[in-house]
């Protein structure tokens, strides 16, 4: 405001020396606003430098004492509450830039509502619209590789092995024995899209990767920022312990993740948005998650108390169990300490009341029969069968009698039933896509080993990605 306690209006000559866009925006801005403008700019086409060049010009033209203009012009609690979820992380960049000496707990309160570009809903957006857009293309690249080319490698692949068979090219397997996965390679090989539809999926996941951890890298200090408040707030919900060693096994750059779940500070939000291309939109705002957190099977006695989610990565299916199960206490569970605080800090912004804890699975370090059920999704496809065991067997233990273990994972070759076109996939995704245990867990007879641990084991509910197979383990009791 200027000494009257008028609005002062920025001139139209401003936006005329940025020139451009700014022209036509500045004509509307008002200082009494400048946060709001915060908020827009950070939405805007514009480049972060831009914007933070624009709002400084705004700034120096009127001589302000930038610290106070923000004091003065800083909504109060209840706004800030409001305006929760929009635009995160840009703006409290600028707040910073602009104020780096502004203190006190209304503006601490304010850079926690602006964090990044805000969330389309759950979904955290990139740091530039130009980051959103190339990895709206990167989805749309996947999207071409696995649902328009990998079908025809497939439909080709089989048609071939099933021809080079019946001729004797290929060495027949030997009863009840599944055909080597050489000779899939082989022969899948031999069609010329095979090897484009792999470098696309290849290329692909680099890109995707490169570009996520650059937009939100741009970022890290209010991301940095958004787990820390989020532990000052509820440090019960969130169980570290500063002496936990992650075995060599679970440091592996699963999918090519750089730093994996475990070796990144920013591996949780970056993960976020990578599976968000990963899964081509379909996971946008948890859907997925959401489908198969509700078919998880309840005990036949009706009894939930406790709930464990191992392998939770960043909490997406955590927190839809804590929805169904309000009066439940709900646990996360994931070797992965980026992912925890990560999964730690949306639960605690989203209101939901969830632990997460970081341990190994094979080590839970909870009570004999302490829980009720027991989820899994897509974990022991990711661990060596060893472990895959070990897990299993912790699981038997934690789980109270009747409790029930459900489990959504990789088909695995029970009966020598999973496909040729499978098999070669997950060959494929093993050495190009960094799933190094993957092969051995789709060849092992993974229902057999739950039932040896004494499970009783049922087929499950089926999910809209038909590629999982589900199961569901009672502990008999």
């Amino acid at each position: 405001m200027n000494e009257q306690g008028k609005t002062a209006a920025v001139p139209a000559q401003l936006g005329e020396e940025i020139g451009g866009p700014g022209k036509a925006y500045f004509d509307n801005v008002v200082l009494d606003n400048i946060l709001d403008a915060l908020l827009e700019l950070s939405a805007a086409t514009w480049t972060f430098h831009d914007r933070v060049n624009v709002l400084e010009k705004v700034l120096e033209k009127h001589g302000l004492n930038v610290s106070e203009e923000i004091e003065q012009h800083l909504p109060d609690e209840a706004e800030i509450a409001a305006r929760a979820g929009r635009a995160r992380g840009h703006g409290a960049a600028c707040v910073r830039k602009f104020c780096p000496s502004a203190r006190g707990r209304r503006i601490d309160a304010y850079r926690r509502s602006v964090m990044s570009r805000g969330q389309i809903g759950v979904l955290p957006r990139p740091t530039t619209l130009a980051d959103e857009s190339y990895l709206e293309f990167i989805t749309s690249f996947r999207r071409l590789a696995i649902q328009e080319m990998f079908p025809k490698v497939a439909e080709h692949g089989e048609a071939a092995l099933a021809k080079a068979l019946d001729k004797g090219e290929v060495e027949q397997p030997a009863e009840g024995e599944a055909i080597k996965l050489s000779e899939i390679r082989k022969v899948f090989g031999q069609n010329p899209v095979t090897p484009t539809f792999q470098r696309f999926v290849r290329t692909q996941q680099e890109m995707m990767w490169r570009r996520t951890r650059e937009s939100f890298y741009r970022d890290i200090d209010a991301v940095m920022a958004y787990m820390d408040e989020a532990e000052a707030r509820h440090p019960e919900r969130i169980h570290i312990d500063p002496d936990f060693v992650e075995p060599d096994y679970t440091r592996r750059e699963i999918h090519c993740q750089p730093g994996g779940y475990t070796d990144d500070p920013m591996g949780g939000i970056v993960f976020h948005y990578g599976t968000k291309v990963f899964y081509e939109g379909f996971n946008d705002q948890d859907e997925l998650h959401i489908e198969l957190a509700e078919k998880a099977t309840r005990p036949a006695d009706g009894k939930v108390e406790r709930i464990l989610d191992i392998g939770c990565s960043i909490g997406q299916a955590t927190t839809v169990l804590k929805d169904l199960y309000p009066e439940a206490e709900v646990w996360g569970l994931d070797v992965g300490k980026p992912m925890i605080r990560y999964a730690h800090a949306r639960a605690v912004e989203h209101g939901k009341e969830v632990h997460f804890k970081q341990a190994l699975a094979e080590e839970t370090g909870f009570a004999d029969g302490s829980f009720d059920m027991v989820l899994s999704y897509i974990l022991f496809h990711e661990v060596p069968v060893p472990k895959m065991r070990e897990i299993i067997a912790e699981t038997f233990r934690v789980l109270r009698p009747g409790g029930v273990f459900t489990i959504y994972e990789f088909p695995s070759n029970d009966k020598n039933q999973v496909s040729a076109s499978t098999r070669f996939l997950v060959d494929y995704d093993s050495k190009n896509n960094c799933e190094p245990y993957s092969p051995a867990f789709v060849a092992s007879d993974f229902r057999g080993i739950i039932e040896e641990a004494g499970f009783m084991v049922e087929q499950g509910p089926g999910l809209t990605n038909g590629f999982l197979q589900s199961l569901v383990a009672r502990k008999p009791g």
